[in-house]
């Protein structure tokens, strides 16, 4: 049991991405706490029945009544466990917010922020720079999003700086992974990079 446990309370922090919040509102976390409670009940009715065994032998039959009332609690433990198997994890619950990401190419590297990365209206921003990590400046750059089996989408890229690119009415339509294609041409040098967005 001890063993049960603590293997128990690892699994529930590793799905909450070790943090609380997460098991407090989400379906995972209330159905979490429900069977740790159904577990602590049971463990008690246990203990009870252990230590008052023999008193608890007689004609009223309270050691059955007991036991009948340990199986039960028993059998809502594994219906939690059942509901929690097909319950998104907390960890997966939590808003994630704006992605921002740093990304490598063949010209140097792309700052990428597509916020809030949630499905409606998204803000697509992409900053240049070269090797040297100074701005890089690009001729022309296109960009597509694809999700699931859907054909891509071409976004509509504003040049705001000769390093900096923006969509402000990127709509992403569902939840799921959104994957981002970016070409660009800096000196005549194309240079590609593909991105994966989680989309909650």
């Amino acid at each position: 049991m001890p063993v049960l446990t603590v293997t128990g309370i690892a699994s529930g922090l590793w799905q909450s991405d070790v943090r609380p919040t997460t098991l407090v509102t989400s379906t995972y976390g209330a159905i979490l706490g429900a069977k740790v409670l159904l577990v602590a009940v049971m463990v008690a009715l246990g203990w009870w029945q252990r230590t008052r065994l023999l008193a608890a032998v007689d004609a009223t039959g309270r050691l059955f009544r007991t036991a009948r009332g340990e199986l039960a609690v028993g059998a809502l433990v594994v219906a939690a466990t059942a509901a929690l198997v097909n319950t998104v994890p907390a960890r997966e619950f939590v808003d994630a917010g704006p992605l921002n990401a740093t990304i490598s190419d063949d010209g140097g590297t792309v700052s990428v922020t597509v916020d809030p990365a949630r499905p409606g209206a998204n803000v697509f921003h992409l900053y240049f720079f070269d090797n040297a990590g100074a701005p890089r400046v690009v001729d022309v750059a296109e960009a597509t999003v694809v999700q699931g089996d859907l054909t891509p989408r071409d976004i509509e890229l504003l040049s705001i700086t000769p390093n900096h690119l923006t969509a402000d009415d990127l709509t992403i339509a569902a939840p799921g992974p959104a994957t981002f294609t970016v070409t660009s041409l800096t000196r005549g040098v194309p240079s590609t990079f593909t991105f994966e967005v989680p989309i909650r």
